[in-house]
Formats: structure tokens, C-alpha cells, sequence
């Protein structure tokens, strides 16, 4: 994905959460990645208009993760994935998604508050007022 091979990143993922179904605790992530490359290949061709299937797609992705996070109680792989998610819906134009998402989330991290995830929620809620 950093190398910019999304095509190989996307079939990385796919097999990933093939390979191992009943495996929970990176599922939240593996998903919040496959979601990311979705949009970067999206971003990468460069198109005037967003591709909405991609969009959508992108979206379930970010929603499957955040949910089963919160299954879990994987609080720091939930705030990536609404982080994720807070983003597309802030493209989208959709500040107050985006508030509902992170903002009592980030009420929850006490501790931790100059981790790169707490801080990039923070920033990305911050733009979005």
C-alpha cells in the first residue's frame, strides 16, 4: 500500500481476511486497510467525479471495521476506523458525521493523548468544525 502497488495491496488484504475468517482482533484493521486502498486506487486514476460504487464500498468497509472493533472492545482499532470513516464523511461534507463519530470516542482515551492515532482524530475533528 505505501509503495503505492495498490492492486497487490487490495489481493493482499482480500487473502488476509480469506485466509482467516474466525480471526478477530486484526479483522477491525485488515478491513480499515482494504477500505483505504479502495479510495487511494480511486484517488489514483484521477477522475472528476468520485466513483460512488468505490465510495460505498470504501464505506462498508470503514462500518464492518468500526463495528466489530466495538465487538470486540478494541478501542484503539475502533478510533482508527472512525477516524477512517470520519474522513470520507467529511469529504462528503458531512461534519456533523464526522463530530458523532470522533468526538465521543476520543472521550474515552484518557491516557494516550499524544499517540499518532488519538492525535490524527483529533486534528482531522478539529478541521472539521
Amino acid at each position: 500500500m505505501r509503495a503505492g502497488v495498490l492492486h497487490d495491496a487490495t489481493s493482499t488484504l482480500d487473502d488476509a481476511l480469506n485466509a482467516a475468517p474466525a480471526e478477530l482482533y486484526w479483522r477491525p484493521e485488515t478491513l480499515r486497510l482494504r477500505g483505504e486502498v479502495t479510495l487511494m486506487r480511486m484517488r489514483s486514476r484521477a477522475q472528476r467525479e468520485p466513483d460512488f460504487a468505490e465510495q460505498s464500498s470504501a464505506e462498508r468497509d470503514f462500518l464492518d471495521a468500526l463495528n466489530l472493533a466495538r465487538k470486540i472492545r478494541a478501542r484503539s482499532l475502533e478510533l482508527r476506523a472512525a477516524t477512517s470513516l470520519a474522513r470520507l464523511s467529511l469529504t462528503r461534507g458531512e461534519h456533523h458525521r464526522a463530530e458523532e463519530l470522533l468526538g465521543p470516542l476520543l472521550g474515552h482515551f484518557d491516557e494516550g493523548q499524544t499517540t499518532p492515532d488519538v492525535r490524527q482524530a483529533r486534528e482531522l475533528l478539529a478541521r472539521g468544525q
